[in-house]
């Protein structure tokens, strides 16, 4: 906790549950087209995540993945663009899949609730998506 002009501050860091795997490839397409970035650059990324998967071994189980293939040089660049829809309010900060909070108030407790209501917003989108944050 830091003090800011007798303010005081809490960071809350949070991840995207399961993030690239999530940017499925019609959504992907559809998010690239409402930024501008053409039918061309849309098609790519739609075909460049469809029809992909890999098994990964997490403890000796096998996990299949979908989505976007982690790994990729260009799966950041996409999960960056289809995230930059993010909400971005006072005192959130997202990159890519990892996001910060920072919350302020006159004591520890008031910064706190600040950050955890600010939290609600991404939460309650990523649930709705079927990629939830987790606190990291």
């Amino acid at each position: 906790m830091a003090t800011v002009a007798q303010r005081k501050a809490v960071l809350l860091k949070a991840d995207v549950a399961q993030a690239f795997p999530s940017a499925r490839p019609r959504r992907l397409a559809h998010r690239l087209e409402e930024l501008g970035l053409g039918a061309k650059v849309a098609l790519f990324a739609e075909r460049f995540a469809t029809g992909r998967s890999a098994t990964l071994r997490v403890d000796g189980r096998p996990r299949p993945q979908l989505g976007l293939p982690q790994g990729s040089p260009v799966s950041p660049v996409l999960l960056a663009l289809f995230y930059s829809t993010a909400p971005r309010a006072n005192g959130i900060y997202n990159y890519v899949d990892d996001f910060g909070i920072l919350g302020t108030g006159r004591d520890h407790a008031a910064a706190k609730a600040d950050a955890q209501g600010k939290y609600a917003r991404p939460r309650s989108l990523g649930h709705r998506a079927g990629c939830p944050p987790r606190p990291g």
